[in-house]
């Protein structure tokens, strides 16, 4: 009997995802079991999960994935003027790379999708935990085929951009990476007959050591936020407004054990001044998309674990309110984004 056979997957009701609201309205969270031997096959520094996968074969996998949907239709059903209102979006996790066929079963992911597809009201999107290596054409036309009521995103931890030190998270060739998937999305979203839009969500981590020379101090707050605002401004220069809906989620760098920084709570002031930036960055954009997906948002999250202590409680206090009404601003909020600029400069 393999590993995976003798593994069952993780109950949905045992994780640990705070409940949000965002751009798109309720964010909802499926995760499944990773059905490859040992997991997921990259070992990214500062992951989460690469050595908690619950691993699962795809038998065990399926009934699962039966119970997770049905849990979430109910879950829609006695909450519907809620889920209506507000409009939600789903993330879809394995503890790896959901289009990767070793780690997850096509039979699975399309039970999976769909599954979703019948829930109703239909969320915005489906967004499908994932690396760039994994999609390909043939992928995405298995995907249309399937004729679901709904988008499809592939979220992508692109963590840092910055030429000096995106080494830290293991993420090197990532430029590399986006540039191929931009254009394999940006292709299919072109084609007349596509019947659903592909789009990304990208995740940065702003730790100022990616801005910083090897070595170098904290010191030089402007050095740090001009890099982030580089970093992520590019990024949203670049892939922004063509064709290929973005999401942007921003996370401060949290203390990891096999990582030897600092957690960015004693400079989330420097943090909170690139927002403002990359909050006018987008103005700009926004103002001149011809299209709802052409327009985009950003996310701060501090929801995780790691922002749990007394540190990154007393440096998120004075500044909770303005990331509650970044977190809630919606795509064509110009003028609410325009005031909310001007309070973070304020401060």
């Amino acid at each position: 009997m393999s590993q995976t056979e003798k593994i069952q997957p993780v109950n949905p009701e045992q994780l640990k995802f705070k409940d949000r609201m965002d751009t798109d309205g309720i964010r909802e969270i499926v995760i499944i079991g990773n059905e490859r031997e040992g997991g997921c096959p990259f070992n990214c520094v500062g992951c989460g999960v690469h050595d908690k996968a619950r691993l699962a074969s795809a038998e065990a996998n399926k009934p699962s994935i039966e119970e997770s949907v049905n849990n979430l239709n109910t879950k829609i059903a006695n909450n519907q003027s809620e889920y209506e209102n507000a409009g939600y979006h789903i993330c879809v996790y394995n503890e790896g790379n959901v289009t990767n066929k070793e780690e997850l079963s096509r039979d699975n992911l399309w039970g999976i999708l769909r599954g979703l597809s019948t829930l109703r009201p239909a969320p915005k999107y489906v967004s499908l935990n994932s690396r760039g290596t994994f999609i390909d054409q043939e992928l995405l036309g298995q995907i249309k085929d399937l004729n679901l009521d709904f988008d499809i995103n592939f979220i992508l931890g692109v963590e840092s951009l910055s030429s000096v030190r995106s080494e830290i998270y293991g993420k090197k060739g990532m430029e590399k990476e986006l540039e191929t998937i931009f254009t394999k999305l940006k292709a299919e979203n072109e084609k007349t007959d596509h019947k659903i839009e592909f789009g990304m969500d990208t995740g940065f981590v702003f730790l100022p050591e990616f801005y910083l020379e090897e070595g170098e101090k904290r010191g030089d707050s402007q050095k740090i936020i001009n890099g982030f605002v580089n970093d992520v401004g590019g990024f949203i220069e670049k892939y922004v407004g063509q064709g290929v809906p973005i999401r942007i989620n921003l996370h401060p760098y949290y203390k990891i054990t096999n990582l030897p920084f600092e957690d960015s709570s004693g400079v989330l002031s420097e943090f909170m001044r690139g927002v403002a930036q990359l909050l006018e960055k987008i103005q700009i954009i926004n103002e001149k998309a011809k299209t709802e997906s052409d327009k985009t948002t950003i996310f701060i999250g501090l929801q995780g674990g790691g922002y749990g202590t007394d540190e990154w409680n007393q440096a998120i206090e004075p500044w909770k309110t303005l990331i509650e009404k970044v977190n809630s601003l919606k795509v064509s909020d110009n003028e609410e984004r325009r005031k909310i600029i001007e309070e973070i400069n304020a401060i």
